[in-house]
C-alpha cells in the first residue's frame, strides 16, 4: 500500500513573469513549489517527487512525477479527496485507489462507511508525520 499526498513549500517570488505564474499557489496565496510524497502504512518514505510550480494540480504531478513507474501491479494507493481524478491512471498499472467515503451533510453515513473512514484515517496519520520529518 502507498499513502500519497502533496505538500507545498513557500519560495521567493521568481523574477521571470512566466515562472511567477507557474509558481503561484492560490491556496497559500504565495509562490510555492509543490511535491508529491508517498509512504507505507508503517510511515516509511517511498517516494518524493521533484518540485512542481504551485499551480500544478495533484493529478498533473501524479502523471508527470514518475510515481506511477514505481508502482507494482496490485498496489492499493490511499489518497485524499484531492486525488479523485486518478483512478484511470492507477488502473493502467493494475492498481486501485482507496479514499475515504464521501461525506454528505444531507445523509447519515452507514456504519460500514464510518468504520472504513476510521481505518483510513488511522493510516493517513502517517502523512503529517512524514511531512514533519521532511
Amino acid at each position: 500500500m502507498a499513502i500519497i499526498d502533496c505538500f507545498e513549500i513557500e519560495i521567493e517570488k521568481p523574477s521571470d513573469p512566466v515562472s511567477q505564474a507557474i509558481a503561484w499557489s492560490a491556496y497559500y496565496n504565495c509562490h510555492t513549489l509543490k511535491y508529491l510524497d508517498s509512504c507505507t502504512p508503517d510511515g516509511l518514505v517511498t517516494f518524493i517527487s521533484e518540485g512542481f510550480g504551485g499551480q500544478a494540480s495533484d493529478v498533473l504531478i501524479v502523471e508527470n512525477s514518475g510515481f506511477l513507474n514505481n508502482l507494482v501491479p496490485g498496489t492499493a494507493v490511499m489518497a485524499d479527496r484531492g486525488f479523485e481524478s486518478i483512478p484511470y491512471l492507477l488502473q493502467q498499472k493494475n492498481c486501485n485507489l482507496v479514499r475515504p467515503p464521501s461525506v454528505s451533510a444531507a445523509t447519515k453515513s452507514a456504519k460500514q462507511e464510518v468504520k472504513q473512514s476510521k481505518r483510513i484515517a488511522a493510516l493517513r496519520i502517517h502523512v503529517p508525520r512524514l511531512l514533519r520529518r521532511i
